[in-house]
C-alpha cells in the first residue's frame, strides 16, 4: 500500500485547489480519504433552533454537502486513484479534522485556508494547540515532498 491522503473538503475555491494538489501528487496504489464537515445546528437558547427545525437543517446541510463532493468523487476515480472514501462528519472543524486524522491515521492530509490571511489563520489555529501541531507537520511533510520531486 501508498500514502493515506486526506482532503478536507467545503466546497471553496481553495479546497478545489487543494484537490488538485493532492490528486497531482497520489500515485495508484495510494489511498485518498475526502471529508467534509457539517457545522452543527445550535439548539441552546436564545440563539439556538428548536429540536424539529435543527433536525431538518442538518439532515439539508448533509445533503449539501453530499451534493457539493460528486465532482470531487468524479475527479478522484478519473485519476485512476484504487482506493478512496468519502466522510462527511457533524461537529467542529478544528477538533473533527484532528480526529480524523488520527483515527484513519492519514499521511498528508490537504486543505484551504478559507481566504485567511496568513496572521488571521495563525491566530485562529492557536485556539487549538493540536490544530497548530498538525498544521506544521502537514506543512513539513509538503514541503519534504515537495523538494523530492
Amino acid at each position: 500500500m501508498g500514502k493515506r491522503f486526506g482532503i478536507a473538503f467545503d466546497n471553496s475555491e481553495l479546497s478545489h485547489k487543494a484537490v488538485d494538489l493532492c490528486l497531482s501528487m497520489c500515485q495508484p496504489d495510494d489511498e485518498v480519504h475526502i471529508i467534509s464537515v457539517v457545522q452543527p445546528v445550535r439548539t441552546d437558547p436564545p440563539f439556538g433552533y428548536g429540536i424539529e427545525a435543527a433536525q431538518e437543517m442538518m439532515a439539508e446541510r448533509k445533503e449539501q454537502a453530499k451534493r457539493d463532493l460528486v465532482g470531487v468523487e468524479q475527479r478522484v476515480d478519473a485519476a485512476a486513484i484504487k482506493c478512496w472514501k468519502v466522510y462527511i462528519e457533524v461537529g467542529d472543524a478544528r477538533t473533527t479534522l484532528v480526529e480524523f486524522v488520527k483515527k484513519v491515521d492519514i499521511d498528508m492530509l490537504f486543505m484551504g485556508s478559507r481566504g485567511l490571511s496568513g496572521i488571521a489563520g495563525w491566530v485562529l489555529c492557536f485556539l487549538r494547540f493540536d490544530c497548530v501541531f498538525l498544521l506544521l507537520c502537514i506543512r513539513a511533510m509538503t514541503r519534504m515532498c515537495i523538494r523530492a520531486r
